[in-house]
């Protein structure tokens, strides 16, 4: 018996309860359609999804938006440990990339700066939940507004893509 339902997929199919091979003989007893038995099935399972749905919106939270131009870092699924190499050590996020377009959907297409150490010609498309936005180790002066510092980011970013 299905769980969400309360049916059995052959009760589902053929409208009447499995029977032991040995009991052919005796006739099924359900008075139920198969009709009905199915409408019932189909409002049970519409009911479980809603149940589930609601369970997982509560403990979703919401993507971050990023903009083109944003610098991001991204963390990459874990590579096969074929060579037996342990990764335990590893940074979790590489970067920082530079969003070059925004796809939709939480999608986005990033790409590696040029001039940054280890630079190689890299693209990739994304998801929202495998960035985080990157912020600058060095320190900031505190008279500095958020417009100042948007500048001193495209500058940083032609300076090293010239």
């Amino acid at each position: 018996m299905n769980a969400t339902t309360n049916f059995t997929p052959y009760e589902l199919m053929f409208a009447q309860t499995g029977r032991p091979v040995c009991d052919v003989s005796t006739p099924d007893r359900s008075n139920e359609s198969v009709q009905s038995k199915r409408a019932k099935a189909s409002a049970r399972i519409k009911k479980a999804s809603e149940r589930m749905k609601r369970n997982y919106d509560k403990r979703r939270k919401n993507s971050t938006v990023y903009r083109k131009g944003d610098i991001v870092l991204w963390k990459q699924a874990p590579t096969s440990s074929a060579g037996k190499v342990n990764t335990k050590l590893d940074d979790l996020y590489s970067g920082p990339y530079i969003v070059s377009k925004v796809i939709g959907n939480d999608r986005y297409r990033i790409r590696s700066i040029k001039g940054m150490r280890g630079y190689k010609s890299f693209t990739a498309l994304v998801a929202s939940d495998s960035l985080r936005p990157y912020r600058s180790i060095a320190p900031m002066s505190d008279s500095a507004s958020s417009t100042d510092e948007q500048l001193e980011t495209e500058d940083l970013i032609d300076l090293l893509e010239s």
